[in-house]
């Protein structure tokens, strides 16, 4: 049988098990045996631990939505039952109202205030960035022969203040807003 010589790949091997037991205490950070019963160990209960996280975030779910249906008059039982009637499928019914096709979306908005946020948002940045940019083409300017290239520094920096500002504000949404048009969708199914 020929000799066969491993070569980097041993290294590899165990410079990955012992990346991976860094932080574990004593011999199983350092010694390649003991770090790889530890790791080996751990993946099994990182393995179990994602199984065990889905299902106390439906408990967590389904506690919110129960306490939310009862502010509103009704039980928790009364609101999935409402959703059913109102034509989601078992496997849509969440608290992220996932986007699949056919489902109706709860997650409707009627009176967003989304629009107002982006232009306060907007106008902040403008202001932040705008001062910021101004300050940094000021210090630039007395580099001679690039007094032409940092004049768009403050309108660059404007800009991306504007983006980040309207990013920012925009996208904060009145969660009780959606929770209430999805009530109001539900009792109109029961009445």
């Amino acid at each position: 049988m020929p000799r066969v010589k491993r070569g980097t790949k041993r290294r590899a091997k165990r410079k990955k098990i012992l990346d991976r037991a860094s932080g574990y205490f004593l011999t199983k950070s350092k010694l390649y045996r003991s770090a790889k019963e530890a790791v080996e160990r751990g993946l099994k209960f990182a393995y179990s631990g994602r199984k065990q996280r889905k299902r106390q975030f439906r408990s967590l779910w389904i506690v919110r939505i129960g306490a939310a249906a009862k502010l509103n008059g009704m039980s928790y039982n009364q609101f999935i039952h409402g959703l059913k009637l109102a034509g989601f499928r078992s496997t849509d019914i969440s608290i992220l109202f996932p986007d699949n096709t056919g489902t109706k979306d709860l997650a409707l908005e009627r009176n967003s205030k989304a629009p107002e946020g982006t232009a306060a948002g907007a106008g902040g940045g403008a202001v932040v960035g705008g001062i910021l940019g101004w300050l940094a083409g000021v210090g630039l300017l007395a580099i001679p022969g690039l007094g032409i290239f940092v004049a768009a520094g403050p309108i660059m920096a404007m800009l991306s203040g504007i983006g980040v500002g309207g990013a920012d504000r925009g996208t904060s949404s009145s969660d009780e807003a959606c929770a209430q048009a999805g009530l109001d969708a539900i009792k109109s199914q029961l009445d």
